[in-house]
């Protein structure tokens, strides 16, 4: 069958239509893709704030946690990344133009115990109390670490002056917001650091509980 000029320009005109359709049916999904990916992304905002004070001879920060949800889907929060860690740098590393270090924690505790996730705009807050040694201390470093089931990680954190503890009478609220994702390394680590505080605690707890017992009257 002999093809005339005029089938060739009209089948040449349909296959030049089918790639242009190709190519916006293409363009069109990845726009679709990546507008969908930006309106779903995981998106928190976090806070901490810090009031140190001294009652009965012991001195303690009150931590209250706060974030939102500014993304348009659920986020799932992971139940074991939900804490605040806290340091302390002592007065005899300080110096001009030096950096501080702030070693190891000294304390670290659970937070946001109740929520299994965060819906889109929520916000939610909690509060935690821990003890702070007093002597010898320049200041103090709360972190706030959550992550969520997708293994996305938000930080922030607030420094808190350690002065003359009776001078204590402001909140002090510096806040320092970081996004990334989350390693199995820190996960790991958060976990140990979580049971190793655990244990601390439940030493603490029979310790007080055996010099009870030694002090009742026979």
């Amino acid at each position: 069958m002999r093809v005339t000029p005029e089938w060739t320009e009209v089948a040449n005109g349909i296959l030049a239509i089918a790639q242009i359709l190709a190519i916006v049916v293409a363009a069109a999904w990845a726009y679709f893709r990546f507008v969908r990916g930006r309106t779903f992304a995981e998106r928190l905002e976090t806070s901490v704030h810090v009031t140190p004070f001294r009652r009965g001879g012991i001195s303690a920060l009150r931590i209250r946690a706060g974030m939102t949800n500014t993304g348009a889907s659920v986020v799932r929060l992971k139940d074991d990344v939900k804490i605040v860690y806290v340091y302390g740098t002592v007065v005899t590393d300080a110096a001009p133009g030096v950096s501080f270090g702030w070693g190891k924690h000294l304390v670290v505790a659970s937070v946001f115990g109740k929520h299994k996730w965060i819906e889109a705009q929520e916000t939610v807050n909690d509060e935690a109390l821990v003890t702070v040694p007093d002597d010898g201390w320049l200041a103090f470093r709360v972190e706030l670490i959550v992550a969520s089931k997708k293994n996305k990680r938000w930080s922030c954190n607030a420094i808190v002056p350690a002065t003359e503890l009776e001078e204590w009478r402001r909140e002090m609220h510096e806040t320092y917001a970081e996004q990334d994702d989350l390693t199995p390394e820190e996960e790991k680590r958060i976990r140990q650091d979580c049971e190793e505080q655990e244990r601390r605690d439940q030493e603490e707890r029979e310790r007080k509980q055996r010099e009870a017992a030694t002090e009742a009257p026979s």
